[in-house]
């Protein structure tokens, strides 16, 4: 939406701005009716949906112009990056349908010496809920 028809896409997130201002619960679960791969089970639980929803509504009101920027640099972004980038690691769920796959695979394209871990089954927050601990654990500074 956001390559195609950028004027709705700033239209749908300014909306969900507003969700999130005035009915956030209403807005998380919009969002999570159209869950895919594990994130359909993460639906349903109501701990997540506590847990998520003042996040997702911090997102949308503190950070909607940082996101629609993110978005449109993504969708307009060619060429390939050789240098200034360090070591990139991608984490992405292959049910991911809110970002999918592919979006992780043009990067890891794009991105010379870029990794993917594609986490099967996964999809966009139930990625990150098994993906956090490798990555800080990857992350962590041995000590010497």
């Amino acid at each position: 939406m956001a390559l195609k028809k950028p004027a709705v896409f700033s239209l749908l997130t300014k909306i969900q701005k507003c969700m999130a201002l005035i009915i956030p619960n209403f807005l998380v679960r919009t969002l999570f009716a159209s869950a895919a791969g594990k994130d359909k089970k993460l639906a349903e639980d109501t701990r997540f949906l506590n847990y998520i929803t003042p996040i997702v509504r911090h997102c949308f009101l503190e950070n909607t112009p940082g996101y629609m920027r993110d978005i449109a640099l993504y969708v307009k972004w060619s060429g390939e990056m050789h240098q200034g980038i360090g070591s990139v690691k991608l984490w992405h769920g292959t049910e991911d349908n809110w970002s999918p796959l592919t979006m992780s695979t043009y990067l890891k394209n794009k991105i010379a010496g870029a990794e993917l871990n594609a986490m099967s089954g996964l999809s966009h927050y139930s990625c990150l809920i098994e993906a956090a601990p490798k990555i800080c654990a990857e992350l962590a500074i041995s000590p010497k």
